[in-house]
C-alpha cells in the first residue's frame, strides 16, 4: 500500500541523480574488503571473482552466485576427503563388530574354542 503512495515520488527521480548515492554504497560495501583474508587462496578468490563480476555483468545475482559456486568448488575436495574418511570410519568400526559377532558365533558352534 506504501508503495502505491511512494511510486510516483520515486519516478520523477531523474536516473543522473542516483549515481552519487549508487557511488555512497560501493565506497561502504568497500570496506569490508578490508576483512577478507586475502593470503587464504580458498577465500581470497571466490570474493574477487564476486567483486569483479558485479559490475562485470551489471547483475549482483550474477557475481554472487559466480562466488558460492567457486567456493564450492574449491572446497570440494575437503569434503570429499571428509565424507571418505567418515566412511573408513564406520566401516571398520563395522568391521570390529562383525568379527565379534562372528567370533562369539563360531564359539557357541565349535566346542572347545576360546571366546572373544
Amino acid at each position: 500500500m506504501a508503495s502505491a503512495f511512494f511510486a510516483p515520488l520515486l519516478t520523477s527521480v531523474p536516473p543522473w541523480a542516483v549515481g552519487p548515492s549508487l557511488v555512497l554504497v560501493g565506497a561502504m560495501m568497500m570496506k569490508v574488503a578490508r576483512e577478507i583474508e586475502w593470503g587464504e587462496t580458498k577465500a581470497a578468490v571466490p570474493a574477487f571473482v564476486t567483486m569483479i563480476l558485479m559490475p562485470l555483468t551489471y547483475s549482483i545475482a550474477n557475481g554472487i552466485i559466480a562466488g558460492v559456486a567457486l567456493h564450492w568448488a574449491l572446497h570440494l575436495y575437503d569434503y570429499v576427503a571428509a565424507a571418505w574418511r567418515w566412511v573408513e570410519k564406520v566401516r571398520k568400526v563395522m568391521g570390529e563388530a562383525q568379527n565379534q559377532v562372528s567370533a562369539a558365533a563360531a564359539a557357541d558352534i565349535i566346542p572347545g574354542t576360546p571366546p572373544v
